[in-house]
């Protein structure tokens, strides 16, 4: 029945939807009820819009209570985005992935969020998406605007990794940041659905290039995307020109920084990464990841007093809220990680154990710390710490890190000079946990050193086939089959090796001795003129 007045007038009912959460779907079955679940208490109505799903994602969305649209996938997720808006008739949006969950702690603050006040000029509020990787302590933590005010002016822009924010501005808009986050945990890692993803990503930043001529948001997102797939070359030219195109105010700008001087490191520009660097901390001095990646350049050019200021300045010195997609832990224990090593490289072990330790009791579950406190010990030659470290490990029902007390074994008896302990304890240690490959490093290490080359060779290939991309285990394994006599495998170990690493004088210096002694004496030429090459004669 209608209401009416007392004159039979209709009245006009208030809308009591406060707020709605938008979604675009297409076969999720496997992660669509998970994410409507974590949503569907905290907002009013859900609006799902299937852009062609086969399986049951739509049907799942209705038996959870969703109002289901349907919309013909056009290559456009702003497209998309936006016909779940003009769905929806909330006071505020929300807005989510089909693979995102709401932590219940999260959904009451965005509730009561909601249910406050807001100032006037507040268009929308930031929230974070939390992107574990497939290591536990890996997780990048990203900045979208996740809620904002149902007003038609507000639509999504760009094919992919679409954006509510310029329109908020167009309109003299501002937004505030808040602790809330949705949990970015049901995408595809699997190597097809990776390689899918990049082949789509690359064809929609096509399609945007021929709408948006270089335009900066579209270069950075290409540079990024590029340098996802280690095009580093092809990700600087992007970057570069991306920086060149923005303003220093755009929230992209930060990110395409620390993003070129990545790309610019692993090609070994080193001196455009330090000026790329100087650069991007003259404009925005608080920012961590440009300040990490600093440290890390002053290591990489092998100061390692001013890698340790820099790390010291991220630890230490605070940095306001802005966009960001950043690595978890990158201003907290990946920093001391990374000063730990520093400190190793300049022989204060003391300094090292410190950092060690403290991220172990931050983190007690940390392979890489509790691996590093037990090696710094080692070389502080602390038998009795070592051997404090080994009690601990003898209750321990954690898994990821059980293989560690046999890792500790090994260290105690080589410092006890029980060299076929250490190697049994090692072994022990590497068959406990495979993934980890520190164990087996460290029975590489003691055979080589005693010269022990059949056992060598054999624990040096399996090393090889679980590090492929290490150049300092190839050129051992090449040392190694030369001791056996295996000149021919030597040699292709050693060109392997450089292969990752074409600038190292010890191993053309290897291969050019390999093959003189063999009688190719124009070979062998030929490394020694790349070897005075390298070091500039």
């Amino acid at each position: 029945m209608l209401n009416q007045d007392d004159h039979g007038n209709l009245l006009i009912q208030p809308n009591t939807i406060k707020l709605s959460g938008c979604l675009i779907v297409r076969n999720n079955d496997n992660t669509i009820r998970a994410c409507l679940e974590s949503l569907r208490p905290w907002v009013d109505e859900m609006i799902v819009v299937d852009t062609g799903s086969t399986d049951s994602t739509p049907q799942i969305a209705e038996e959870l209570g969703a109002k289901v649209f349907h919309w013909p996938w056009c290559d456009d997720f702003a497209a998309a985005r936006n016909v779940s808006l003009d769905h929806a008739i909330g006071e505020w949006l929300f807005w989510m992935d089909s693979d995102d969950t709401l932590p219940e702690e999260c959904g009451r603050k965005l509730r009561a969020l909601l249910d406050g006040e807001h100032a006037p000029g507040i268009l929308g509020y930031v929230m974070q998406v939390h992107c574990p990787g497939d290591d536990p302590t890996d997780v990048t933590i990203v900045d979208h605007v996740k809620l904002f005010r149902n007003l038609p002016e507000l639509r999504f822009e760009f094919r992919i990794h679409e954006q509510i924010l310029p329109s908020i501005r167009r309109i003299g808009g501002e937004v505030e940041f808040t602790d809330i986050y949705v949990v970015h945990s049901g995408s595809d890692r699997t190597e097809a659905g990776q390689a899918g993803k990049l082949e789509r990503d690359f064809r929609l930043l096509d399609l945007e290039q021929q709408d948006r001529p270089e335009h900066p948001f579209v270069l950075f997102n290409l540079g990024m995307t590029h340098a996802d797939c280690e095009q580093h070359e092809e990700a600087i030219c992007c970057l570069q020109r991306c920086i060149e195109m923005s303003g220093v105010d755009e929230s992209h700008v930060r990110k395409a920084y620390a993003l070129l001087i990545s790309s610019l490191m692993q090609t070994q520009q080193l001196e455009e990464a330090e000026l790329t660097c100087r650069e991007g901390c003259s404009i925005y001095p608080d920012d961590k990841e440009l300040q990490f990646r600093q440290a890390m350049l002053e290591h990489q050019l092998g100061r390692p007093q001013e890698a340790i200021a820099a790390y010291r300045r991220v630890l230490s010195n605070p940095a306001e809220r802005h966009f960001s997609s950043i690595d978890a832990g990158l201003d907290g224990f990946k920093a001391q990680h990374n000063l730990a090593m520093v400190y190793e490289d300049t022989g204060d072990f003391e300094s090292a154990a410190s950092e060690w330790e403290q991220i172990t009791q931050e983190r007690p579950n940390y392979v890489a710390a509790r691996r590093g406190l037990i090696d710094a010990c080692f070389n502080l030659s602390n038998l009795a710490k070592l051997q404090a470290i080994q009690s601990e490990f003898q209750n321990q029902t954690d898994s990821s890190v059980a293989h560690l007390g046999f890792y500790c074994d090994g260290r105690i008896s080589e410092l006890r000079g029980d060299l076929d302990g250490a190697l049994i304890a090692f072994d022990l240690a590497d068959r406990r946990d495979a993934a980890d490959t520190s164990a087996l490093r460290q029975i590489c290490r003691l055979l080589f050193e005693s010269g022990r080359w059949p056992r060598t060779k054999t624990q040096l290939e399996r090393l090889s086939q679980r590090a492929p991309h290490d150049a300092g285990v190839f050129h051992n394994l090449g040392v190694a089959y030369s001791q056996n006599g295996e000149a021919d495998a030597a040699g292709e170990a050693f060109r392997r090796s450089l292969h990752l690493r074409p600038d190292s004088v010890e191993t053309w210096t290897h291969l050019g001795q390999l093959l003189r002694n063999c009688g190719h004496e124009l070979e062998a030429i030929e490394c020694e003129m790349r070897i005075r090459q390298l070091l500039g004669g």
